[in-house]
């Protein structure tokens, strides 16, 4: 097999392979930490508590992307296309700063409205999101800053230090009241704040404005990037912001865990994803990245599809025994919604290798009708089947996201250098020689 992981056409500081070795290392670390800080709040707070704390990342993931305009996409494009950090990263700050006014207007207008603390559920989401809105947006700039530079190992403790901080905080407040996750979940984001701008300020010094030809294509290109990020959040999140206004909260908390689940399952495939974009950023015409695509594909598929059958065939016993027996009725919904694991996990790698060549209206319109369609059908299937009616519109969404965004890659891509699906004995040779080569001796 002549394909590798290592060769390209741009000189980057590691290949796309160590790359996502580096990062397969932190996933584990992620996923540990992700089901810690699931089975924390379950356990301490009830299912009331867990459905109170899905809902409100389920209004941090369509948000996030609009408020930082896609400027951590943008950062990572063109600080490999070789622009000056300096420059980016006046924008980037200016962003954040903005943000945190907006947020500091909105939240004391609630505040004088309310005559103190909200005290409906929304009310309470909408403060916490007005207070760590803007330190998201920076962390998230400062994620794209790190990956552009192909520093993986610290774009990856940015996502660490958050899951860490989060456990603590909700393992000291969540105690104390219901509502001490949402405080955990701001402080989770305003603590590693701190550090990254130390780290920023440090290498970069005082950020530069912007040239203002340079200025519209960064921003054009993060708002192209943001809208088909928004796209993908919504479809993600869309069935826990709808089932917030159709269940009660505990019903919310059972189908989260299902959810997070599903969710914890992709993490792996999200981050190789993140790689992949940046592999295609720096590859122009596309073509080592398309080799590299392949290669994924047909490991990632199999691997995928393996680890839902041993999820399948364990998860009917190990959610009580994480969560309790309140949670028993998850894993019926974790059954329901396990295909969209595979369907998001290969979805991802077409739509950033996509992203990365600067074809971004395929996987915008994907997500615009997979929301749709999730949308509609949510509503009427639980509506007769119940909270776990939300499941099932879920995978027929990401069934549909992925037949657009692959009709869009065969499209845009030579019939010889399409994806073969089927991994033959060459390929997992390959990665086991592969595995042999990186890893310490």
């Amino acid at each position: 097999m002549t394909e590798t992981m290592e060769s390209g056409a741009s000189a980057t500081r590691f290949g796309l392979g160590r790359n996502v070795l580096i990062s397969l290392s932190f996933t584990g670390v992620m996923l540990a930490l992700s089901m810690i800080s699931s089975i924390v709040v379950a356990r301490v707070g009830g299912p009331e508590a867990r459905g109170l704390y899905s809902f409100a990342q389920s209004l941090y993931g369509p948000i996030t992307p609009i408020a930082t305009l896609g400027l951590g996409f943008a950062t990572t494009y063109y600080l490999g296309a070789g622009h000056r950090a300096k420059e980016l990263l006046g924008l980037n700050f200016a962003a954040a700063g903005g943000v945190f006014i907006l947020g500091v207007a909105i939240g004391g207008g609630l505040l004088l409205a309310e005559g103190g603390l909200p005290q409906s559920t929304l009310g309470l989401v909408v403060l916490a999101l007005c207070a760590g809105l803007w330190s998201l947006v920076f962390n998230n700039h400062a994620s794209g800053y790190f990956l552009g530079q192909e520093r993986i190992a610290a774009d990856n403790l940015v996502r660490v230090s958050t899951l860490a901080v989060f456990i603590l905080m909700t393992l000291v407040l969540l105690p104390m009241h219901r509502d001490g996750v949402l405080v955990a979940l701001v402080l989770s984001h305003w603590l590693p704040t701190t550090v990254l701008a130390a780290i920023q300020w440090r290498e970069v010094g005082l950020p530069k404005w912007p040239k203002r030809a340079l200025r519209k294509l960064y921003v054009t290109y993060g708002i192209r990037a943001s809208a088909g990020r928004t796209g993908d959040f919504l479809l993600l999140r869309i069935d826990t912001i709808l089932l917030a206004f159709l269940v009660d909260l505990p019903a919310l908390g059972l189908y989260a865990i299902a959810d997070q689940l599903a969710n914890v399952m992709t993490l792996g495939s999200t981050v190789i994803g993140r790689m992949m974009f940046a592999q295609s950023a720096q590859d122009p015409d596309g073509e080592e990245s398309r080799r590299k695509l392949g290669i994924l594909i047909r490991l990632l598929l199999p691997i995928t599809i393996a680890i839902t059958i041993l999820a399948l065939s364990s998860f009917w016993f190990l959610i009580p025994l994480l969560y309790s027996d309140a949670f028993t009725a998850s894993y019926s919904a974790f059954v329901l919604i396990s295909p969209v694991i595979t369907f998001r996990a290969v979805t991802a790698q077409f739509a950033m290798y996509l992203t990365g060549q600067d074809e971004q209206r395929p996987v915008i319109l994907a997500s615009i009708w997979g929301v749709v369609a999730q949308a509609a059908l949510l509503v009427i299937l639980v509506s007769a089947l119940g909270w776990r009616g939300a499941a099932i519109s879920k995978v027929i969404a990401y069934f549909l996201q992925f037949v657009i965004v692959y009709r869009a890659y065969r499209r845009l891509t030579p019939a010889h250098e399409r994806v073969q699906w089927l991994a033959t004995k060459e390929d997992f040779r390959f990665l086991v020689r592969w595995i042999q080569r990186h890893l310490p001796r």
